[in-house]
Parts: C-alpha cells; sequence; structure tokens
C-alpha cells in the first residue's frame, strides 16, 4: 500500500466538486494505493512516476514515488 498525500491544490479542488464526485474521486485514489489499479496513462512518455488517474468526468494528476512508497495527488481537474 502506498501513502496517500493530497496537495492544498487537489484538496481545494476535491472539496468544491458535488460531494458524490468527491467521493468517487477519492475512493479511486484510495484503491490505486491499495492495488495499483485504476485508468491510469502517464502523463509525460520518458516519466513513468507523473500520471493521470481517470474518473470520469475527472482527471487526477499524481505523482507516484515507489522508493518512499508515496503517492501524491498534484491536482484535480474536469475533462472536456
Amino acid at each position: 500500500m502506498l501513502e496517500i498525500f493530497w496537495t492544498p491544490a487537489a484538496l481545494w479542488a476535491l472539496r468544491a466538486m458535488p460531494w458524490r464526485d468527491a467521493a468517487r474521486v477519492d475512493a479511486a485514489v484510495q484503491q490505486l494505493a491499495l492495488t495499483g489499479e485504476g485508468q491510469l496513462t502517464r502523463v509525460y512518455e520518458n516519466d513513468p512516476r507523473a500520471l493521470r488517474l481517470h474518473v470520469s468526468p475527472y482527471a487526477v494528476r499524481l505523482y507516484l514515488d515507489p522508493d518512499a512508497g508515496a503517492l501524491t495527488v498534484g491536482w484535480i481537474f474536469r475533462e472536456r
């Protein structure tokens, strides 16, 4: 299991969205940290640590540090 860290920007975005959407996003992040499962894409081809987790209609920007066992949620934005 990875330890989850939320940046202030990610917490602000989570609190600003409807609570049901926020619960789905949080559950998807928790599931990813626990099992490694989720709809992920790499943000940059050459950087395997910068990831995007898709929780329709949102995308969660993540930074994975497997050496430290940490998953940092950078921000959340609505996909168009």
